[in-house]
C-alpha cells in the first residue's frame, strides 16, 4: 500500500480471556525499512487505546466494545517498510500478538 510521509496506523487488539475490557495495556507500533538492507528498525510511537469497534463488539461481545488502537507518524523517509503492531496483554505481562503490514512511503 503507498502512503504520504504521515500516516495513521490503526486496529483492534483484544485478549478473548481477559476479564475486563480488551485486556490490552499497550500497542508499541514499529517500521523496518525493507528497501535499505541492515537499516534499523525506528520505534513510531505508543498507540492511542479504547478507540470504540462495535463491530468487534458484535463479534466478541459488549465487553469488547473498546479493542481500538490508532497511532499517526511523525513521517518516514520515503522507502518500503513493514509496519508492525505489537499489543501488551495485561493478563500475562507479555508482547502476546503482532500484526505486520507492508507499505511504500511516497
Amino acid at each position: 500500500e503507498a502512503v504520504a510521509g504521515t500516516f495513521t496506523v490503526a486496529g483492534w487488539a483484544l485478549d478473548p480471556q481477559a476479564a475486563i475490557g480488551s485486556g490490552i495495556a499497550a500497542v508499541h507500533v514499529w517500521a523496518q525499512r525493507r528497501d535499505v538492507p541492515g537499516a534499523d528498525p525506528e520505534f513510531l510511537g505508543v498507540a492511542a487505546l479504547d478507540g470504540a469497534r462495535p463491530d468487534v463488539a458484535q463479534a466478541y461481545g459488549a465487553q469488547f466494545g473498546q479493542p481500538g488502537f490508532s497511532l499517526t507518524t511523525r513521517g518516514l523517509t520515503p522507502g518500503t517498510y513493514e509496519v508492525t503492531a505489537y499489543a501488551w496483554n495485561r493478563r500475562t505481562a507479555r508482547w502476546e500478538d503482532a500484526r505486520t503490514v507492508s507499505v511504500t512511503v511516497r
